[in-house]
């Protein structure tokens, strides 16, 4: 396989290439170097230009990095690929390296000549893979640099590309050098981003390694080097890579000038309805001809509040002279803006006239929010404007679920806050406060319910049944139209008592209530059996094998043969296999019924529109010769 790779000497831009910078004082050398800090602004992407997050950055001080160097600082690129460092950089500018990458991406060691002032930079991460056990070939190719001009005045240029192992096992790389200092040369640095002292150095499995070509012409013409990378490694596996190195100069000693095209790629900037949002990049313009040049601009961007130029344009160009235009991306939408400039150049001493267009890219990013089901926990989408929670727990036990959110949109920061008030926190607690997400980001907001004795009971357990439905309704701000239902259910132990009912009618019109359980239930005067205001009423016997009874809310059947009290344990029903089933509907309506000895039985209770259960086993059935009577063994409430 054989690739190419091409970098022409035109105009330097921000984020049009791996890395810019601008090359002017901001003071004269003669101040004092500057107290203040500067904001430098890394931005690592991949060779396709999109944000690399999660990726080591450190900042060294000086021209290169040994063993024993200590960064100036470190950090990790957020989701948009980006970090910052602020360094006190002196009034005559000052040497600094950037060391990015990590284990699986491979380390970059970047040289910058910072200035006083904030900069940007573009660092691209991605390398070629060299396949393991076959042959490789690449070119790094620099055009159009200025041989010296007659005022003695020397250009230099670069360009570097990352190359990865295809090899799963370590490799001993040995190379040959190119050092040719006045012409062309090469620059290696192995998978810790630190510079080859030597010819062979060590590549880890599926590595990644740097070569740095560096051309500073004496000459016009092209001068060529070929390099020769060899790996071996264990089991036979081997790298053979050829790497062609290539500069071609110029001789800018002419007054002519030629039309060209740049771009200038922004990236991403988000767009905020009625807030600011913008990027801002610089393009250097250089006059590296020996004459005097005029500059204009003949065609400004169609949507100036979109592009703005800050800086106006120098009128004259001296030789060797250069000046910078800073332009503004602010968009107005979201979306992909392509819009441009023409810079016309006249050449007074030859009437040559050219234009450079300048085309400017950016993108407008806007933060959207969706609910992440997968993260969520215990979460079902009642509408679309109302998520429900579900919680379960026991008295004086805790429960917790999570409801989760994700920018969704193409880019920028989305906050979304959660609005409970203090007056709803009737044993719940939601955290945090907001959540920052950017994009693609996930964030949750925990909600948490505390089912003390005293939330659970607020009358005291003497008074009115448990309260085992407990709701909240949490408004989510920055998620349109969100709400958070919460439901969460208290299981009560149940308490476990007996009680034997005589029937109706021989009883004094007495039927049977199952609350409170404190008091193991109550016996309420209801002539009118029409309109049943009681939960139990015994109509009569059949025999001593069933009873036929009058239920008010709803039954159901739930199991039969149950001898023994010993077996209706509160412990022992959790383990049957249908003991979910007790409090789970379809109800039998029906009110008459017919209640069989030994078996179970899930009755509804119902208390001003509060529900709870009861689950009772028929113990006996029998008369004394002048009233008849059911016996109940009753677990109440159930959970």
């Amino acid at each position: 396989m054989i690739r190419t790779r091409t970098k022409r000497y035109v105009l330097t831009l921000p984020l049009a290439v791996g890395l810019t910078l601008l090359l002017w004082q901001c003071q004269s050398p003669l101040e004092t170097p500057p107290v203040v800090e500067q904001t430098v602004t890394v931005y690592v992407q991949d060779s396709a230009h999109s944000p690399l997050p999660s990726i080591p950055v450190e900042v060294y001080e000086g021209k290169t990095i040994t063993a024993e160097s200590s960064p100036l600082g470190s950090r990790l690129t957020d989701a948009s690929g980006m970090v910052s460092f602020d360094l006190v950089i002196p009034s005559t500018g000052g040497s600094y390296i950037f060391l990015v990458g990590n284990d699986n991406t491979g380390r970059v060691q970047v040289a910058a000549d910072l200035l006083c002032r904030d900069t940007t930079l573009v660092i691209l991460l991605g390398g070629t893979e060299i396949p393991c056990n076959q042959f490789f070939a690449d070119t790094l190719r620099l055009e159009e640099i200025c041989a010296p001009l007659p005022s003695g005045q020397t250009f230099s240029d670069s360009i570097q590309a990352q190359y990865c192992s295809g090899c799963p096992v370590p490799l001993t790389v040995s190379f040959t050098p190119v050092d040719d200092p006045y012409q062309l040369r090469m620059q290696v640095f192995d998978s810790d981003g630190l510079e080859v002292q030597g010819t062979s150095f060590t590549l880890p499995p599926g590595g990644c390694f740097t070569v740095k070509a560096v051309a500073s012409p004496r000459a016009t013409g092209t001068v060529t080097r070929t390099t020769s990378f060899t790996g071996t490694g264990a089991g036979g596996a081997s790298l053979r890579f050829d790497l062609t190195l290539e500069a071609s100069a110029i001789d800018c000693n002419v007054c002519a000038c030629s039309d060209t095209s740049i771009i200038v790629d922004f990236g991403k900037a988000e767009f905020q309805p009625n807030q600011e949002s913008l990027l801002e990049q610089v393009m250097f313009n250089l006059n590296r001809s020996s004459c005097d040049r005029l500059e204009r601009i003949i065609m400004y961007p169609a949507r100036p509040a979109v592009f703005q130029l800050l800086d106006s344009l120098k009128a004259v160009m001296r030789p060797g002279e250069s000046q910078r235009m800073r332009v503004r991306f602010t968009p107005d939408q979201e979306g992909t803006f392509i819009d441009s400039m023409i810079v016309q150049s006249t050449v007074p001493s030859t009437g040559d006239v050219c234009k450079t267009t300048i085309i400017f890219r950016a993108e407008g990013v806007q933060a959207r929010c969706c609910f992440d089901a997968l993260a969520s926990s215990r979460v079902t989408t009642i509408s679309p404007d109302t998520l429900r929670l579900d919680l379960r727990t026991r008295v004086d036990g805790s429960v917790e679920g999570q409801v989760c959110f994700t920018n969704c949109g193409s880019g920028g920061t989305l906050e979304v806050q959660q609005a409970f008030g203090a007056a709803e926190r009737n044993g719940f607690q939601v955290s945090p406060d907001m959540l920052s997400l950017r994009e693609n980001e996930s964030g949750c907001f925990t909600i948490r319910f505390d089912a003390r004795t005293d939330i659970v009971w607020p009358d005291g357990q003497g008074g009115r049944p448990a309260v085992v439905m407990h709701e909240a309704f949490v408004p989510v701000i920055g998620c349109p139209e969100k709400i958070i239902h919460v439901v969460a259910r208290v299981d009560t132990i149940p308490t476990l008592f007996s009680r034997c009912i005589f029937r109706w009618d021989q009883n004094e019109f007495l039927g049977y209530n199952f609350t409170p359980p404190e008091q193991k239930g109550s016996d309420v005067r209801d002539p009118d059996l029409a309109n049943q205001i009681t939960d139990f009423v015994m109509l009569n016997m059949n025999g001593v094998a069933s009873a036929d009874v009058r239920i008010r809310s709803g039954w159901k059947l739930i199991r039969t043969g149950v001898t023994s009290q010993a077996d209706f344990t509160f412990d022992i029903v959790q383990q049957w296999p249908n003991a979910a089933d007790i409090t789970r509907p379809p109800f039998n309506t029906t009110p008459e019924t017919t209640f069989d000895l030994f078996s179970v039985y899930s009755i509804i209770v119902e208390r001003n529109g509060n529900i709870t259960y009861a689950l009772v086993r028929v113990r006996e059935i029998s008369t004394d010769g002048e009233k008849e009577k059911i016996c109940l063994d009753v677990l109440y409430p159930m959970p």
